[in-house]
């Protein structure tokens, strides 16, 4: 059975949580403030690209995720409660799957805070002045 790399874990549940949130607050973009969270939900999709991928940015974008996701419940909460005002039932539904959405990216945000710094990974055939070499190309 082999293990997940907590990296590319992150990257999944961040990405993932970006997704739901992205799908169902442009269900009910009908409001400034879930133009608010549609816009967080997009930077956070990209930051899960970013984590995925490895990069050496990678801890810093799961430290703005951690940032954002709060501004996408807030968003949603505030859809919820509107909708709750004016009776929209199913707007409350799909306004929860987005703080469902916010709940997977402060996961994966965490996940990637939590493992630490990446090391510097050395190429195996050049060692690590083959990274050097490699951009000189």
């Amino acid at each position: 059975m082999s293990r997940m790399d907590p990296d590319r874990l992150a990257g999944i549940l961040i990405m993932t949580g970006a997704v739901i949130g992205l799908v169902s607050t442009t269900v009910t973009l009908w409001t400034v403030c879930a133009v608010m969270g549609w816009l967080a939900f997009v930077l956070v999709l990209v930051f899960g690209v970013y984590v995925f991928r490895k990069r050496p940015e990678a801890r810093l974008l799961a430290a703005a995720t951690l940032w954002f996701a709060p501004l996408e419940a807030v968003s949603s909460a505030e859809i919820i409660w509107l909708a709750g005002y004016i009776s929209l039932e199913g707007v409350r539904v799909w306004a929860s799957a987005a703080l469902i959405g916010t709940a997977l990216t402060l996961v994966g945000g965490f996940v990637r805070l939590l493992r630490g710094p990446t090391p510097a990974q050395p190429d195996p055939e050049l060692g690590f002045a083959g990274n050097a070499a490699r951009r000189t190309r």
